[in-house]
């Protein structure tokens, strides 16, 4: 009799050819929706590295610890904020906004943890936009628009 691999945790290929693990595990039942709730971890390069979190996350279930996994990086905050932001304007000036934060603002502040972000750094960025570009002031205020909206909602 073959024995059948239960585990739950998938090997798959990147880009670049590399074999890497993840998993998707069951969280229970969504509170408000009553739907089921899931989470998918990728990126391990052991399978014994996506066996402990796999373990983490269930134990964290289990004893009622576990926190779902939020934005931390100001390009994820950007990302949520830009769907909000969508709704609001014209479909020109969304366009011509997408194109300041492609150009300038994320390739300058993208990676940063949000919560790490201060004056300082949004200074410093402020000036080598001023040096850079005419709309420098216009480029500031969407950028603040990000860290407005991550106010709000508790990322920072």
């Amino acid at each position: 009799m073959t024995k059948r691999n239960s585990s739950s945790i998938i090997s798959y290929q990147n880009k670049y050819g590399k074999t890497l693990y993840m998993f998707r595990v069951y969280l229970g039942v969504d509170e408000l929706t009553g739907k089921p709730k899931n989470t998918t971890r990728r990126g391990f390069k052991t399978k014994k590295e996506a066996e402990l979190a796999l373990a983490k996350i269930k134990v964290q279930v289990s004893e009622g610890t576990y926190k779902p996994a939020r934005a931390e990086t100001y390009h994820e905050v950007y990302d949520l904020w830009v769907v909000q932001y969508e709704k609001t304007v014209e479909e020109s000036t969304f366009v011509k906004t997408v194109g300041y934060f492609k150009n300038h603002i994320l390739p300058s502040m993208g990676n940063y943890r949000i919560e790490k972000i201060n004056i300082a750094v949004c200074q410093k960025h402020y000036n080598e936009w001023a040096e850079k570009v005419k709309k420098a002031r216009t480029i500031k205020s969407y950028a603040k628009k990000v860290l407005d909206f991550a106010i709000v909602h508790g990322y920072m």
